[in-house]
């Protein structure tokens, strides 16, 4: 494994951040996975995935949402209803090879197991410290 992000935050420019960087290491022929674990893993299994406090703002959605295009980020809607598409954003990387990883310490003590997407891993804990030993770099506090 050359990257592993580790994404924490339950925000979507927390995810947004992993997922750029996974991709970009992926298109240079590196390997990269994603990691989610503590409120990161709350939007997985369906609850609100929003921005932080400093990127609520209608401005700042509309500058990214206008700007996305030029990192290949989809949008949704249109006019003073667009915005980023993380969800698409991160059903493509999944598609693109990028692998989604849920902590199973997090994953036990939030009681998701059974709830979590069939693209997301969840490995055994063994299999887990295996995983972060493995990585030549590991990113995290997105």
């Amino acid at each position: 494994m050359d990257w592993l992000f580790l994404c924490k935050e339950g925000t979507a420019n927390s995810l947004l951040s992993a997922l750029l960087l996974a991709r970009e290491a992926r298109k240079r022929g590196e390997e990269a996975a994603i990691v989610l674990t503590e409120e990161a893993l709350l939007p997985a299994v369906g609850e609100m995935l929003d921005w932080s406090d400093g990127l609520l703002g209608m401005e700042h959605r509309y500058a990214m949402a206008d700007n996305a295009g030029a990192l290949d980020i989809p949008i949704m809607g249109r006019g003073q209803l667009r915005q980023i598409d993380i969800r698409a954003f991160f059903d493509r990387s999944i598609e693109g090879g990028i692998n989604i990883y849920a902590s199973p310490v997090w994953v036990t003590l939030l009681g998701l197991k059974d709830s979590l997407p069939a693209a997301i891993k969840i490995p055994d804990i063994e299999d887990y410290t295996k995983l972060l030993g493995s990585a030549k770099r590991i990113i995290g506090a997105f």
